[in-house]
């Protein structure tokens, strides 16, 4: 279950390119390939709710619009480029390290709309106040977006939230996940769902 993080540079995306499929256009959303244009400075790799992201500028066609739960990444911290070299050794505990560790398949999220190419959602985070732009700095930010429908919004706590993402789950199911209940899923090991996005704990 847990997922080779590879290196910086290519994180998923080189193992989907390696052994699944070689056709670019599986990591965009239709969404992003209608109405959206790459990111340019000084975002260069965030996208939006429109536009993909671009991730690396030495590999050609490194794009995309979904993002991995990093969560489940393989936390291994022999490998100097790898995911530990971004997230505290203390939140090891939270990573499906094992398939077993997947105690709840049908609410574990595995890959979603995004602006970013992987996120770390926590219940402390909050979404972001601009739905269209979202916010690459907050793993909450990264997935946040107005998408489903296309649309403008900024964001007021306690507010409820408009449109929603496409994301599919550990077990393979799909379907679109409401803003509203971007909390109200399995992020990570020990991860209780929270039914009101702006709730923290």
């Amino acid at each position: 279950m847990a997922v080779d993080y590879t290196e910086t540079e290519t994180l998923w995306m080189k193992t989907l390119m390696n052994y699944d499929i070689r056709v670019n256009n599986v990591r965009l959303c239709p969404t992003t390939t209608r109405t959206g244009r790459l990111p340019t400075a000084p975002t260069v790799i965030a996208g939006t709710a429109a536009a993909p992201w671009d991730w690396s500028s030495v590999i050609t066609n490194m794009i995309g619009s979904y993002s991995i739960n990093g969560w489940l990444y393989y936390y291994d911290t022999s490998n100097p480029n790898g995911v530990s070299r971004w997230v505290d050794p203390s939140q090891r505990p939270k990573f499906f390290q094992r398939e077993t560790a997947v105690v709840s398949p049908s609410t574990t999220p595995y890959f979603m709309d995004a602006l970013w190419p992987d996120t770390w959602p926590l219940k402390e985070d909050l979404p972001p106040s601009d739905l269209y732009q979202g916010d690459s700095l907050t793993s909450l930010g990264r997935i946040c977006l107005s998408r489903h429908p296309l649309m403008r919004f900024k964001a007021k706590s306690g507010q409820p939230l408009p449109s929603a993402i496409n994301m599919s789950y550990a077990d393979g199911h799909a379907g679109k996940l409401r803003l509203q209940d971007i909390k109200n899923v399995t992020w990570h090991v020990g991860y209780e769902p929270i039914n009101d996005p702006w709730r923290t704990r």
